[in-house]
């Protein structure tokens, strides 16, 4: 064989490697994982979740603030139902991304939503690892990132999340008139800061102020099969 002959057989089986390549990795970035199931809401459905969240909310509000030591319990149903009710009034998402659902796991949760960009849709997801250390921070350790069922680079993720967090804590504060809302809007906006810090690698502290003389911290994450667990207690604000 000349020489010739095997620099244009190195070449042609080098252009079929990366059309072969390509081809992997658009059906890898199709591919949808087994636990992404978004939740398809009807209109009184909706309307159902949001009573229920606003319930979830008060009793964790009555038990925050009662000096004693609780426990709030969540389902991935309950979390997926808020995020649909979230979205629906609120459209904190930015236009590329579309029907987040979280699923928990053994010790761990994955988050997952469909993206498109440039044309192309794809689930994008990652796998979330929260618990708080013996100091008190909360850490929140993400790895795992996909597309589809495609790795995606580790630099992929701090820009993505500086994108989101914009998006989300502007609409957050966005058309704002009432005093009560204008407070409720800015302690979002200050947890939504929090955990995006936490999410970006840097430990932050997991406590909260519930009333002048209180505060609760979290001493605890479990996640179990289909099942949040976060464990409270109290704490004087001087602590």
């Amino acid at each position: 064989m000349t020489r010739k002959r095997r620099i244009a057989l190195s070449v042609l089986g080098l252009i079929l490697l990366v059309i072969v390549s390509g081809v992997v990795a658009w059906v890898l970035i199709g591919l949808r994982p087994k636990w992404y199931r978004p939740r398809q809401l009807s209109r009184e459905d909706l309307l159902a979740a949001e009573e229920r969240m606003f319930g979830t909310v008060a009793d964790f509000t009555n038990a925050s603030q009662m000096n004693e030591p609780f426990i709030l319990e969540l389902t991935d149903e309950q979390i997926n139902d808020m995020l649909a009710v979230r979205i629906d009034r609120h459209r904190i998402l930015p236009d590329y991304i579309a029907d987040p659902v979280i699923s928990l796991g053994n010790g761990a949760a994955w988050a997952g939503a469909m993206v498109t960009w440039k044309g192309k849709s794809s689930v994008v997801s990652v796998r979330i690892r929260p618990f708080v250390d013996s100091g008190g921070l909360l850490h929140i350790e993400l790895d795992r990132l996909k597309a589809g069922a495609l790795g995606l680079p580790e630099n992929f993720l701090p820009d993505t999340l500086n994108q989101l967090e914009q998006s989300v804590t502007a609409k957050l504060t966005a058309s704002r008139s009432n005093s009560e809302q204008a407070k409720t809007a800015k302690k979002n906006k200050d947890l939504m800061t929090r955990v995006f810090t936490a999410l970006s690698g840097t430990p932050v502290p997991a406590n909260f102020v519930t009333r002048e003389d209180l505060q609760m911290a979290v001493e605890d994450i479990r996640i179990t099969p289909g099942l949040l667990e976060i464990q409270f207690r109290p704490m004087a604000t001087g602590d």
